[in-house]
């Protein structure tokens, strides 16, 4: 009973985490695309000319580019920022996977996006989503 508390308490970190991550990207961004792949999406955001940055991430525009994306990692579905490391990490004991990542323009008001975000407990099979909405300027 302990273990499964402790499985289920790992998926709902994992899943928070990862959503504040992708809802902070959002309110930094300027537009938010649906890529080519499945459970795909780009964020663009406006350079930050105040903000240090790495020399492999130097922009050669004004517009930034961030994707988040479902990819297998060992076998597990995880959330990639990047082609970083997994926004979801690999707990040996209490496994995470990803199974749902949409973001949905709303059809009647421009600009305001509907996030989601959900995992699968690979020890309990529970699942724990996360959904939100935010509202992006353009300008």
């Amino acid at each position: 009973m302990y273990f499964w508390q402790v499985a289920d308490g790992e998926l709902e970190q994992e899943v928070q985490i990862a959503f504040q991550e992708i809802m902070e990207e959002s309110l930094r961004a300027k537009k938010i695309e649906k890529w080519t792949k499945c459970g795909s999406y780009v964020f663009y955001k406006k350079n930050n000319p105040l903000e240090p940055k790495k020399e492999e991430f130097k922009p050669t525009e004004d517009v930034i580019k961030t994707t988040y994306e479902m990819r297998k990692v060992d076998g597990v579905m995880k959330l990639i920022c990047s082609d970083d490391a997994p926004l979801t990490g690999n707990h040996e004991l209490a496994p995470v996977e990803i199974t749902s990542f949409t973001i949905d323009e709303d059809a009647q008001w421009t600009g305001v996006y509907r996030v989601q975000l959900a995992g699968r407990s690979g020890v309990t099979n529970h699942e724990y989503s996360l959904c939100s909405a935010v509202c992006i300027s353009e300008e």
